[in-house]
């Protein structure tokens, strides 16, 4: 990596914003991937071949590319992950047959209406905080009729991780019913197959979305709070399933990451 000193930004009405200063080659130690990705899209962030102190002057990324892309392409390109509800981050049921040990699989216990309930998995809520804070496109993607009913009920509890994702209830109930292509919308009408590419979808179940789009996902074992965990082994496996699965959104994340400055610097090689 590069450690950038004395920068200094100036305009310029062909390539946009200039940064300009000397950068010193560094070792590259193994930064965890949170750093990693925090600076990830910095617009200092960059590569260069940096064998000794020197000048270099880079175009800013984010500059160019809000100058060239959509700003809803940009975000988009960050990432989209889709979430599953029922049996992936929370089981929902009446009242009257909610198991009395559903507790000790669950990071917290919700009302629903005056008839439902529904048990949060252990992990839920930082999974969706950490892929809000990457600063992925998320959306809740569920056959449950009840499914706006659930994340309301889910926002009251705790606004700053549920509220404002969108809902989508998928009303069909056959196999193959979701696809990528109902749910996410553009104004661009940026080609499904890229939207895709960007896509990652957390669900218990693959046979329930499109031929074409099931290669997205990452299967995540069935919650179920019906089915009692014998064993300190199996129940600590159930508590820390959302932390896998959250380690690999992060490598997710870290590859659009670099799939997006490799994109930028071939341009930028292009344009120079």
């Amino acid at each position: 990596y590069v450690e950038v000193i004395n920068a200094e930004k100036n305009n310029n009405k062909d390539e946009g914003e200039i940064i300009t200063g000397t950068f010193l080659e560094k070792s590259a130690p193994q930064f965890p991937k949170e750093k990693m990705l925090a600076s990830a899209f910095s617009p200092a962030s960059c590569r260069i071949d940096a064998s000794k102190p020197k000048t270099e002057k880079i175009i800013n990324p984010n500059v160019f590319h809000k100058r060239d892309i959509s700003e809803e392409e940009l975000s988009l390109r960050k990432g989209i992950v889709i979430l599953d509800l029922d049996n992936a981050l929370l089981h929902f049921m009446k009242k009257k047959d909610f198991p009395e040990g559903a507790a000790q699989i669950s990071e917290e216990i919700i009302e629903v209406g005056e008839d439902y309930k529904l048990a949060l998995r252990c992990g839920a809520k930082t999974l969706v905080k950490s892929v809000k804070k990457l600063g992925l496109s998320v959306h809740i993607v569920t056959q449950n009729l009840e499914g706006e009913k659930i994340v309301a009920a889910l926002a009251e509890s705790d606004k700053k991780v549920w509220y404002g994702i969108p809902v989508h209830v998928v009303k069909d109930r056959e196999p193959r019913s979701k696809r990528l292509g109902d749910i996410i919308k553009t104004k661009n009408h940026i080609p499904i197959d890229k939207i895709r590419s960007w896509t990652i979808i957390l669900d218990d179940q693959e046979k329930c979305w499109a031929e074409e789009d099931v290669t997205q996902v990452i299967r995540l074992r069935k919650y179920d709070i019906t089915n009692p965990i014998s064993g300190k082994k199996k129940l600590l496996q159930e508590k820390q399933h959302l932390t896998s699965i959250l380690l690999q959104v992060l490598e997710f994340s870290a590859e659009r990451v670099n799939e997006e400055r490799n994109e930028f610097y071939n341009v930028v090689k292009q344009k120079q």
